[in-house]
């Protein structure tokens, strides 16, 4: 893998500003300044699509391009960010990704391909152990949602774990409230679901690392997030 060329400040319109790192055979736009405000936001849609062409020249020769928003405002609205393949070919683009800009954890990703297989929250929650079930799941939206930021530093721990073994299969991470303080990962997966959700007793295993549980224990635990 060569060395990564960053083309800093390549965007500029008003408050968004984006960079391009190019690295191989993959371009990412890193742009700050568009966030949604709710599902469906068209005006994010819209912001994506200008930045993505001002930025065309800078990843057109690239096999992979990728657009990560940060957002800093609100970053739950990341689990609602969706667009089609028909949508993501119009941007150029063949991954859309947004990043907590308060702590650089990618928590959504959105791929050229068609939507995983949606999967009720009912379905994890009925299961027994570390719940895995095939699909996308949905979470309700009376769940309260937790970032980053309000989390206890032994649930951060757990937090950015879980981001790690994950790794680059993430496509999306929701922190939830319910009852306890939960995490739905879902992971890419091989057709037809092309997608895999595990249900993390978030709450559960801070506790137990803060009673002295070595991280390494919490992180084997994390098992069933590696793709």
């Amino acid at each position: 893998m060569g060395d990564p060329t960053v083309l800093k400040g390549v965007y500029k319109d008003g408050a968004v500003v984006a960079s391009v790192v190019q690295q191989d055979d993959l371009a990412k736009i890193m742009v700050k300044g568009i966030e949604p405000t709710r599902p469906g936001d068209t005006d994010f849609a819209a912001g994506i699509a200008k930045v993505a062409v001002g930025c065309r020249p800078h990843i057109e020769k690239f096999g992979e391009r990728e657009l990560c928003a940060v957002l800093v405002t609100d970053p739950t609205q990341a689990e609602n960010i969706a667009f089609t393949p028909e949508e993501m070919a119009s941007f150029g683009l063949t991954r859309v990704s947004a990043m907590d800009g308060s702590c650089g954890i990618l928590t959504r990703v959105v791929e050229s391909e068609p939507a995983p297989i949606p999967l009720p929250y009912t379905s994890l929650r009925s299961s027994s152990g570390l719940p895995d079930q095939p699909g996308m799941v949905d979470v309700p939206s009376n769940l309260p949602r937790k970032v980053h930021r309000d989390l206890t530093d032994p649930q951060k721990k757990v937090y950015e774990a879980a981001a790690q073994v994950g790794g680059r299969g993430i496509l999306k991470m929701v922190c939830l409230l319910d009852g306890e303080i939960k995490l739905v990962i879902a992971v890419r997966d091989a057709p037809p679901p092309r997608a895999r959700s595990v249900l993390v007793p978030l709450q559960q295993f801070a506790a137990d690392l803060a009673k002295g549980t070595a991280f390494e224990e919490i992180v084997k635990r994390l098992n069933p997030l590696r793709t």
